[in-house]
């Protein structure tokens, strides 16, 4: 008679890496399924990769084809994922995350809101290709 599996303790049979924690092999004594204990600590390069790089993008790309309705929703989700990595690195080079992101974006994010609520495709462009 076959014993159930825990989760908690169940082995992959594939010895897939851990989804928490990228260190561990799933079922190791250093991880349980969504237990780990590893800590990861993202490098700002990591953090604009991740968060500021597809925003962007994405942002660009919807002002670019007029959707100004998402244009405005990836605005904020930008404006979101600045203050996130502020949060997350509080201290860049003993400098305030928060006050540098403000200094260095905060006009141009108001400037492509006010591009975005004008549904202006002249005003986005210029200010996405400066």
């Amino acid at each position: 008679m076959r014993r159930p599996i825990r989760a908690s303790v169940a082995r992959d049979p594939f010895g897939s890496v851990c989804a928490s924690c990228r260190a561990h092999t799933i079922g190791s004594a250093g991880c349980r399924l969504g237990q780990c204990t590893a800590d990861y600590h993202p490098s700002m390069g990591d953090l604009m990769t991740m968060a500021i790089q597809p925003r962007h993008i994405k942002l660009y790309y919807a002002g670019d084809r007029q959707n100004w309705g998402y244009a405005g929703h990836e605005l904020g989700e930008l404006r979101n994922a600045f203050a996130r990595i502020a949060r997350t690195i509080p201290q860049y080079h003993a400098l305030g995350t928060a006050d540098i992101t403000a200094a260095v974006t905060q006009a141009p994010l108001d400037a492509l809101a006010l591009a975005i609520k004008a549904r202006s495709p002249e005003q986005f462009t210029v200010l996405t290709r400066s």
